[in-house]
């Protein structure tokens, strides 16, 4: 946890945002603080793509139960996921490694094993990065550049009528850690969607490929619930979600019964789903769903009226804001 002193994860970036302005006004600053990424202009019509993400001992992970290979390879994910909600493509990272004395080189290895993999896999490459020592706890932090020679996704473009949609499902990688630190049902689908998350680069290269016109992106880290709110602040819209149209896998409701948890509560609140949120004018979800399939799911419409609200079975509530709070 921060110091008291500190205020919120999202005071401070405002806090931040409001200090850091004037250096935001360069013109050379697309967009600034406040997003999933920076932008900033490239060469000729190309802009750069900037994220920068960490993953904390005893924050974000716990060595007991995540191994070292996932470790780097979630630390890669979660930047390129930033990528994926701003309709980048990846190019170049850097990796800086703050080490304590209870890593061996043999864990060094695999951390950078998984960092390749998903690298690799995802067509980026390690260009550079740092290594320092901490005292106590070990963390990773990598940096991403992309580039996109089109149209950058921000949060800030969601209509009133917009089709609200989500790539894949919710809940899963909640439900995992649970598992994972109830030491139940190790290395089944949802451990490893909190393990190893896929980025959604694949469905959202797709959907800007066919020019299918996405009006406002998020990634889900923070659970979906967080991610609405930052969505209709941004677009200053409301949104109203359906839940009985949330895409829920198999797996996460049977694991929502084996850890006794409201299998709703894990995909309206439970983070690092590193699935896409977004908005799309109804028309253009047609083709989404075509380009897509099952890969994309509506769960809901933007508002005129401010707020973000549940329905089911014609009862509306308002939803609050749940997901994870990093301090």
């Amino acid at each position: 946890m921060a110091p008291k002193s500190i205020p919120g994860e999202f005071s401070l970036i405002e806090e931040v945002r409001r200090i850091m302005k004037p250096a935001s006004m360069k013109t050379d600053v697309i967009l600034g603080i406040g997003d999933d990424a920076a932008v900033v202009k490239g060469s000729g019509s190309r802009k750069l793509v900037l994220t920068v993400d960490a993953l904390v001992e005893g924050i974000h992970f716990d060595p007991a139960y995540f191994d070292f290979e996932s470790i780097g390879w979630k630390a890669m994910a979660v930047n390129l996921s930033d990528l994926a909600a701003m309709g980048a493509e990846p190019r170049w990272a850097l990796v800086q490694l703050t080490l304590s004395s209870k890593q061996n080189l043999n864990q060094v290895k695999k951390l950078y094993k998984g960092i390749l993999k998903a690298s690799h896999r995802f067509g980026c490459e390690v260009v550079g990065g740092n290594t320092t020592l901490s005292k106590k706890e070990f963390s990773i932090s990598v940096t991403v550049i992309g580039e996109s020679s089109g149209r950058v996704l921000t949060r800030g473009g969601a209509k009133t009528n917009d089709v609200i949609a989500v790539t894949g499902n919710l809940g899963a990688s909640a439900a995992g850690q649970q598992l994972l630190m109830n030491k139940k049902g190790l290395k089944q689908y949802t451990t490893m969607k909190h393990l190893r998350p896929e980025p959604r680069l694949a469905d959202i290269r797709r959907l800007m490929k066919a020019r299918v016109k996405v009006s406002a992106c998020i990634d889900i880290s923070d659970g979906l619930s967080s991610e609405l709110h930052h969505l209709g602040k941004a677009s200053e819209r409301g949104m109203v979600v359906d839940l009985d149209a949330l895409p829920i896998h198999a797996a996460t409701r049977s694991a929502s019964k084996s850890l006794r948890k409201d299998v709703m509560d894990l995909a309206l609140h439970g983070g690092e789903e590193y699935e896409l949120l977004m908005t799309l004018p109804p028309p253009e979800f047609v083709k989404a769903r075509r380009l897509l399939g099952n890969r994309i799911t509506a769960i809901g419409v933007v508002t005129a009226q401010h707020g973000i609200f549940t329905s089911q079975h014609g009862d509306l509530q308002p939803l609050a804001a749940r997901g994870y709070v990093h301090f």
